[in-house]
């Protein structure tokens, strides 16, 4: 059983949904039927019937009137000058830069988790994900730590959603689910491997700046060092610029530590109402590193998280899955990341 379903059965775990009033709310694949419905930050499980209902064609949850189900309007996630306060502000609840000139509904704490739900159900059916496993020619010494010694050390360095951000552990928050590298290292050591990992991921960080704070993660000589920058990038993205930066943190780390290899993940996308996450951009991005990932040296391997992200969301919305309505992910969304970089590395282990 993976962190997203358990494929034996058919049962898709703790997709996250936020519902919108008079609006249903798209389950990412049709359901045979909803086994449960909860909201972990408030500790809240919903009654069927009572609370939701099952469209007739299994694609959508239906509110009937008087649902205990949290929701909001479309308005609300779209403020008014008069209403927004914007981040940075301390208090902030919107970011400037949505299309139009508008403000969007932001939070670095727990507003979304407390306006979001979690549904387990049982699929008509799950369609194996597009998702390529990492090249056997690559990342053989991390291979070989990870099924023959049991141990591997690992540094996590990038943005805030590495960082953590809106992760509930992080959040100090109910249920206290870990971010993705502690997921990771969690699912590794069910299979008995000894994970070590330093997350040395800073919020508010481009790639430019991984050399900046190079002796924070030098230090660590890691097997494994997972670079997952590039959503800070987005705004003023430069291919070649970005790789040089990418480039240069291998460059100089191999110096350090030969032994060390490398995996590079092309993040989510963010809000596409957002001007500082282009779509087009991400796009640009996710073949900017594709491109590496072929020409790169076997110490090197690239994760299209991008891919599966947009997999993971089809047909559903972006607040569905955001932890702070602009450009991290919420509990379900760490759990993705976590879900395919495991796979990238171990898919005999980690099925998708």
């Amino acid at each position: 059983m993976s962190l997203l379903w358990n494929r034996e059965e058919n049962i898709v775990l703790q997709e996250s949904l936020l519902c919108l009033t008079g609006e249903p709310s798209p389950l990412r694949f049709p359901a045979q039927e909803i086994l449960s419905v909860t909201c972990p930050i408030l500790g809240t499980t919903y009654l069927p019937g009572k609370d939701y209902s099952l469209s007739e064609d299994g694609e959508t949850l239906l509110l009937p009137e008087g649902s205990a189900l949290p929701c909001l309007s479309r308005e609300e996630l779209l403020l008014s000058p008069q209403e927004a306060k914007p981040y940075p502000d301390p208090e902030a609840n919107a970011v400037e830069g949505g299309l139009g000139g508008t403000f969007l509904r932001f939070s670095n704490q727990d507003f979304f988790a407390c306006h979001q739900v979690e549904v387990t159900y049982r699929a008509k059916e799950l369609p194996l994900p597009p998702v390529s496993p990492i090249p056997e020619n690559r990342l053989r010494r991390c291979r070989q730590r990870l099924a023959q010694e049991k141990h591997l050390q690992a540094t996590f360095i990038g943005d805030s959603i590495t960082e953590g951000y809106n992760a509930t552990e992080f959040l100090h928050k109910p249920p206290f689910q870990p971010a993705y590298p502690g997921l990771i290292a969690r699912e590794w050591e069910k299979q008995g491997v000894r994970f070590l990992f330093h997350n040395r991921a800073i919020g508010g960080t481009e790639s430019r700046q991984a050399m900046e704070r190079k002796e924070e993660w030098r230090q660590d000589a890691p097997d494994l060092l997972v670079i997952a920058y590039g959503m800070n990038d987005l705004n003023t993205f430069q291919p070649q610029t970005f790789l040089q930066n990418l480039k240069a943190v291998q460059d100089d780390c191999r110096q350090a530590s030969p032994r060390t290899e490398y995996l590079l993940v092309i993040p989510m996308r963010g809000n596409p109402q957002w001007k500082y996450t282009p779509p087009e951009t991400s796009r640009l991005l996710q073949n900017t590193l594709l491109a590496y990932g072929k020409e790169a040296p076997e110490d090197t391997a690239v994760v299209d998280l991008f891919h599966f992200w947009n997999y993971m969301s089809q047909g559903k919305r972006f607040h569905d899955l955001t932890g702070n309505g602009v450009n991290h992910p919420n509990d379900y969304g760490h759990r993705i990341y976590a879900a395919a970089l495991l796979h990238a590395l171990a898919p005999q282990l980690f099925p998708l």
